[in-house]
């Protein structure tokens, strides 16, 4: 009808329904009283700031309104004249069919910001302001600048990381958020000075992409900082984005053609509206059809991320890819497990495209959230995805020596699978296969090289990291005892084996009775007690062994152990018939100055021929210094008789029983060695003079 007809004007009507965000109201015969009631009670209570995009809708399917149809204002960014965004309304009055203008609009409940996002708007629009401004003040490479440009980045992308599109657009006198018109009165001023500004260098809409860059940015600000009217013509942004190359920022452009660019595909309106825009009123529909299935922007961003993260990793652009991560990780463990698999399946991917330098420079970022990630995944196959995932990740750290992240990455991985393994977990044997890491010779060659680094920070990290790498670290450890020449790259790697349990002691002891040269095994006797004192059968073969600098080896691991079982040891070796191996053990004996083996040394004495054995039996005694030991010594010590009916023993045999004699802290030390103070032989009298002095003059007056 022609509302100009009308006695009282259909303009209040018209200011109406625009108060009430409404195109329009539809009444279905039958229409009950009570639903009218209803209706016009919500007129009356309704304000702007309750309208949310599907106010309407939602209102008419709580309150059960079948006779009455609501079609509410969707504001959509299409393009207008030069690119204007419009409302639904301003597109009835154009020439342009609606069917070619909203073609396909993205779903309003997608695109709709949420309240946290939205508090963000003022800082944006402020920083955009702000950095516009600044241009024009300060010289183009100044500090200013690129604070102003930074502060910008960093509003943005507290957006940008969760969705893949931020539009702010202008409908006449208000401020559309990707494609939602929002409420300004809380920052009425600062919207209103951007309203100006847009409308000043002639922009209607502008739309930043999640992958935009610094550079992108900065290009954008320094451009409205020469904008000239005299060079603007209707063409003037399209043109400079296409110079520049402006992938990420787009200018007086639709909407739905943006998300088309970044792989999504936009929801159709449901036919409702299509009926309602192009047909009368009067043929309302009774049932709103089922909107064609729509891929959600998670799956597109990951359908984009795989190809995007390499180039903005190639420009150097780390900050951007920093929150992409953080993006593609935020409510990882509240995803389904299928979008959950996805998720790794796009890392996975994305680091295996990548170079060597890349994937380091990729980790880095991905590590923090996959290791949250890991300590918190439930389902078996995608916790041994993770696992693999940073067992990779784990060797890029260590190719490029970055010791500490490697070492952290591999403790997170074996404390979980130690947790599994403790629990009896039925996912312990598919987490073992995947924390099963071979290091390749080089590397292996790297982390050695390190371990026997005279620089302390590079040997702790080396240690630090070896110490991580589980019982893949065992070979690697025994091969550097066995072949490392330095004592103390060797004293560590058996140190480190010690942290490795009781499992590493047994392959390193293995290693003493296998088919080595005297070297290695040298090597290892050097550092094993180290590592565990349970070494009887070992001793007991490597004491006897035909190398004699091994044998020594042995018996100076024998001395440190200073074990019961040692004892026993040595003293059966002690008894042997080879007379160099009998020796060596009495005197280890003696060295280790062990009570037990008193009465045995004393019957050796009493039993050998050989000179060697007799001087390291009184050698031993005198070490152990028993008092028990003087009369066996006496003996040892005493002249051969005037008729031959004692046999004396040789100079060096007496000399040894006296330097025994002189060590036992005894009275009748002094009284044996009394008669000797004249011996022919000037050892022995030196010795008994100093004890008998020492006696002397000790003793009270």
């Amino acid at each position: 009808i022609d509302a100009t007809e009308s006695k009282f004007g259909a303009e209040p009507f018209f200011k109406f329904l625009s108060h009430l965000e409404l195109r329009g109201i539809g009444f279905h015969r039958g229409l009950p009283e009570q639903a009218l009631e209803v209706l016009l009670e919500a007129f009356c209570r309704v304000n702007p700031k309750m309208i949310d995009p599907s106010f309407w809708q939602s209102f008419s399917a709580e309150h059960d309104l079948t006779h009455i149809y609501l079609k509410q204002v969707r504001y959509s960014m299409t393009g207008g004249p030069q690119g204007r965004a419009v409302d639904e309304k301003t597109l009835e009055k154009t020439d342009t069919p609606a069917s070619l203008e909203i073609s396909s609009q993205p779903h309003a409940d997608e695109q709709k910001l949420d309240q946290e996002e939205l508090s963000q708007i003022p800082e944006i629009i402020q920083g955009l302001l702000r950095a516009a401004k600044t241009i024009k003040l300060y010289p183009l490479e100044s500090k200013a600048i690129s604070d102003s440009v930074e502060q910008l980045m960093e509003a943005l992308q507290s957006i940008l990381t969760r969705r893949p599109v931020l539009a702010l657009a202008l409908v006449r006198s208000s401020l559309l958020i990707n494609g939602i018109r929002i409420d300004t009165s809380d920052f009425k001023t600062l919207a209103d000075t951007f309203t100006k500004f847009l409308d000043t260098i002639e922009i209607n809409s502008i739309c930043f992409l999640q992958h935009i860059t610094s550079h992108e940015l900065e290009t954008f600000v320094r451009a409205l900082g020469e904008f000239s009217h005299a060079k603007v013509d209707s063409e003037f942004w399209k043109r400079f984005a296409e110079d520049k190359r402006l992938s990420s920022i787009l200018l007086n452009k639709h909407l739905y053609e943006i998300l088309e660019e970044i792989g999504a595909e936009a929801a159709l309106e449901d036919s409702e509206r299509d009926l309602a825009e192009q047909e009368p009123m009067e043929k309302i529909p009774k049932e709103e059809e089922a909107e064609p299935p729509t891929k959600k922007p998670f799956e597109t961003f990951l359908e984009v991320l795989e190809d995007r993260l390499p180039d903005l990793l190639l420009k150097g652009d780390e900050k951007m890819v920093q929150h992409m991560v953080k993006r593609l990780f935020e409510g990882f463990q509240v995803r389904d497990h299928s979008t959950r698999q996805k998720v790794i399946d796009v890392c996975r991917g994305t680091l295996e495209s990548l170079t060597l330098a890349t994937k380091h420079q990729l980790s880095r970022l991905l590590a923090d959230p996959l290791l949250v990630a890991f300590s918190e995944e439930k389902e078996p196959k995608v916790l041994v995805e993770i696992a693999s995932l940073l067992k990779l990740m784990a060797i890029s750290f260590i190719q490029f020596a970055e010791y500490p992240s490697a070492s952290r990455v591999l403790f997170h991985l074996q404390r979980r699978y130690r947790q599994l393994d403790e629990a009896k977990d039925e996912r312990v044997p598919l987490l073992s296969k995947a924390l099963d890491i071979k290091l390749e010779p080089p590397t292996q060659k790297l982390i050695v090289d390190d371990l026997k680094s005279s620089d302390p920070s590079r040997q702790k990290e080396a240690a630090q990291l070896v110490g991580s790498l589980g019982q893949v670290a065992v070979p690697m450890l025994i091969d550097i005892i066995k072949q490392e020449e330095g004592y103390r790259a060797r004293k560590i790697a058996t140190i480190l084996l010690e942290e490795l349990g009781p499992k590493a002691a047994k392959r390193l002891k293995r290693e003493l009775v296998l088919e080595i040269s005297a070297e290695e095994r040298l090597r290892i006797l050097e550092v094993i007690d180290t590592l565990t004192s349970d070494l009887r059968d070992e001793l007991l073969l490597l004491l006897g062994d035909e190398d004699p600098q091994v044998r020594e080896a042995a018996f100076r691991l024998a001395e440190r152990l200073n074990e019961s079982y040692v004892v026993e040891l040595l003293l059966d070796y002690a008894k042997c018939q080879e007379s160099s191996l009998a020796t060596a053990a009495i005197k280890c004996l003696g060295r280790l100055k062990m009570q037990s083996a008193v009465g045995e040394l004393f019957s050796l004495l009493n039993s050998t021929k050989e000179e060697e054995q007799l001087i390291a039996c009184c050698r031993a005694l005198g070490q152990i210094a028993d008092p028990a030991s003087v009369e066996h010594l006496a003996k040892i010590l005493a002249p051969k008789s005037r008729f031959g009916l004692r046999k004396g023993r040789s100079a060096r045999v007496r000399a040894a029983a006296a330097f025994a004699l002189g060590q036992i802290a005894h009275p009748s030390v002094a009284e044996v060695l009394a008669p000797f103070v004249e011996d022919r032989d000037p050892r022995i009298r030196e010795i008994a003079r100093t004890v008998v002095n020492n006696a002397e003059s000790s003793a009270p007056s």
